[in-house]
């Protein structure tokens, strides 16, 4: 079996940390949950660090294709409003073209 990422101690130190953490000390937290971070062995450390940053390649992959998805279903409603069914230019909803 390989290693886990997080090892007892570690998991321990992170739920103590987490205790211990001050509601409006931001950076204090953020330094003190890297601190317990840096206990990790290196290679944990890459791979905690390729994790997150494979994390954030899918939420911004995510963003684009729903953006995609919205623009692809504006230009499909627009050309329901604007064409008929054989593609042929009319005047829906009295709206006045000029071609």
């Amino acid at each position: 079996m390989p290693e886990p990422l997080c090892s007892d101690s570690l998991y321990q130190m992170l739920m103590d940390a987490l205790n211990v953490q001050i509601s409006g000390d931001v950076d204090g937290n953020a330094r003190l949950m890297l601190g317990v971070l840096d206990c990790l062995p290196a290679v944990n450390q890459v791979r905690y660090t390729l994790h997150t940053h494979t994390q954030q390649i899918a939420a911004m992959i995510a963003a684009i294709v729903a953006a995609t998805v919205v623009a692809f279903c504006i230009l499909v409603m627009l050309r329901y409003y604007f064409f008929d069914i054989d593609m042929t230019l009319t005047k829906r909803h009295n709206i006045d073209i000029n071609i």
